[in-house]
Order: C-alpha cells, then sequence, then structure tokens
C-alpha cells in the first residue's frame, strides 16, 4: 500500500513522495524487496519513479566481490612468487671479474646461469666504472680479456 512520506532537505525524499513496497521471490528463491518512489513536480505531474532493490541481494553481491579479492590476491601471490623463484634460480655461477684498460683497474662481483654470461656482466660493469673518452675507449674495454676472474 502507497504511503505518503514527507522528510525535509537532508533526506532522501523530497515532499510529496510516495512509496510503494513490495515483496517477492527471485529465481533462486530469495526474498527480495522493492521499493519506487514516485516524485511530482509543482504542478502535481509525475516527475520521476525510481527503484531500488532490497533484502537479500546485498550479500550475493558481497559474495561476488568476495570472490573477485580472492582471485586478485592469489593472482598477486602468484606472481610474486614467481619472480622470486625465477630472481633466485639464476645466480647459478657468482664471480668477481678484474679488467685493466689504459693503466687503470677495476673489479666487480658478477652473477648469472653461465660462467660466460658471469663474465660478460663482470666485464661490462667494471668497464663502466673506469672514465673513458669516448664510445671506442668503452667498447675496446667491454670486448677486451678480464684481467683475473675469481670464482665464489
Amino acid at each position: 500500500m502507497p504511503t505518503l512520506e514527507t522528510r525535509g532537505q537532508s533526506g532522501h525524499l523530497r515532499d510529496n513522495a510516495i512509496v510503494d513496497l513490495t515483496t517477492h521471490r527471485d529465481s533462486n528463491g530469495h526474498q527480495k524487496q522493492q521499493r519506487r518512489k514516485v516524485r511530482y513536480n509543482e504542478h502535481g505531474a509525475l516527475g520521476s519513479v525510481v527503484t531500488d532493490l532490497r533484502g537479500s541481494g546485498g550479500q550475493h553481491e558481497l559474495n561476488g566481490r568476495r570472490g573477485i579479492v580472492i582471485a586478485v590476491v592469489l593472482f598477486v601471490a602468484v606472481v610474486t612468487a614467481l619472480i622470486v623463484y625465477s630472481s633466485l634460480g639464476l645466480a647459478q655461477f657468482t664471480g668477481e671479474v678484474c679488467v685493466t684498460h689504459n693503466g687503470q683497474t677495476v673489479c666487480r662481483v658478477a652473477s648469472g646461469s653461465t660462467e660466460a654470461e658471469v663474465i660478460a656482466t663482470g666485464l661490462d660493469m667494471a668497464c663502466a666504472m673506469l672514465p673513458t673518452a669516448n664510445m671506442a675507449d668503452r667498447v675496446d674495454c667491454t670486448t677486451s680479456q678480464p684481467t683475473t676472474v675469481s670464482w665464489r
């Protein structure tokens, strides 16, 4: 049965809004409450009809959100585990690579999955620390043989 509700300016309903509450069951047997607000304009003509559902439907939305949150958390955990696993699996070889270029010697520690990768990475890092006049000096340094390589 429609009822006449009047609330103040801070309320959700305006003056002269008729609220009609009906209860029914959805296809899953859950009880739903339908609330219709009918508003009239200043001339008495129908202004708008707003319908919203209440009842146990909110619980279904909560269960849906909970499932999404669980899926996102699991996805982040799996990605993090893969990153950690792959990072730990790469450092099978570790060594200190020293290079001498233009009278200066620099040593750097490098890790990698192969010995050649450790040497190449160590040379690149050591040559980056040496002052070079131009790109050709840098290339000469990185393509030279290391002075010493000590494995750890």
